[in-house]
């Protein structure tokens, strides 16, 4: 039924250039009735604070001496959270001062505390368990890094879109979907999916240049602004929805 429809069906909308050449491909869309409209990020909500992140810290118990690496996402293996683990586990060797922040919950919540104490660092993962969407800019305020280190590709990744509106470098799975989400070397860095030694080399430099890390946040934050602001992101909607009801044929008064 889905495919039989889709020739009938005026304007379509995909969250992310690569989901819409895949539904180009499966649904044999023309090109000229797929439209991308990204999701959209509060960037008033979602903006860098130093202040609620000092404030948010100190409530935690962290220090501003702290490196802060900050994980929002689902507990499960997809999702890699595992690989942020191990790659804190070798981070920590040579940098005691790193915290993970890992916000979500998930299947894998029990195997990751697991995992966490054999590699010795529990005491350095704060698992911070559902948080709520209102909590959530002051937690990326108090953050340095954001990661993403899922293993598969998936759409645009929010999570990664809201930490660049919070003025966070994202240091992300070389991945579709992320790839939109990130663009390396301006906005964060992309390093192989699974890959913790990659993501333990990449979060080390990035900790240790603080300049660059500054200056990749302040690029995110201005691609957030520009691309998925909510402003932006309504205006692409309703140019949708116009071109949408001008392919509809207009029926004449009287008929049903």
């Amino acid at each position: 039924r889905w495919r039989r429809a889709a020739p009938a069906v005026a304007r379509w909308a995909a969250v992310s250039e690569a989901v819409a050449a895949d539904s180009r491909v499966e649904l044999g869309i023309p090109p000229d009735r797929m439209t991308v409209v990204p999701p959209c990020v509060d960037v008033e909500r979602f903006r860098p604070d130093p202040m609620v992140g000092e404030a948010w810290r100190a409530a935690s118990g962290l220090s501003a001496d702290d490196r802060v690496l900050a994980v929002a996402s689902r507990l499960e293996a997809a999702k890699g959270v595992g690989v942020a683990v191990e790659a804190l586990g070798r981070v920590r060797a040579r940098r005691p001062d790193v915290v993970l922040l890992v916000a979500g919950a998930g299947v894998d919540a029990t195997a990751l505390r697991r995992r966490a104490r054999v590699l010795g660092v529990a005491s350095a993962v704060r698992f911070l368990g559902l948080v709520d969407h209102e909590e959530l800019p002051a937690v990326l305020a108090a953050a340095d890094l954001f990661l993403l280190p899922a293993l598969g590709p998936g759409g645009l990744p929010l999570s990664a879109l809201e930490a660049s509106a919070a003025g966070l470098p994202v240091v992300a799975s070389d991945v579709r979907g992320a790839r939109e989400a990130v663009v390396d070397g301006v906005t964060g860095v992309l390093v192989p999916a699974g890959d913790a030694d990659a993501l333990d080399r990449t979060v080390e430099e990035l900790l240790s240049d603080t300049a660059r890390r500054r200056e990749l946040g302040r690029q995110g934050r201005a691609l957030a602004e520009q691309r998925f602001s909510q402003a932006v992101v309504s205006q692409a909607v309703e140019k949708l929805l116009v071109e949408a009801a001008d392919r509809v044929p207009r029926r004449r008064p009287g008929r049903p």
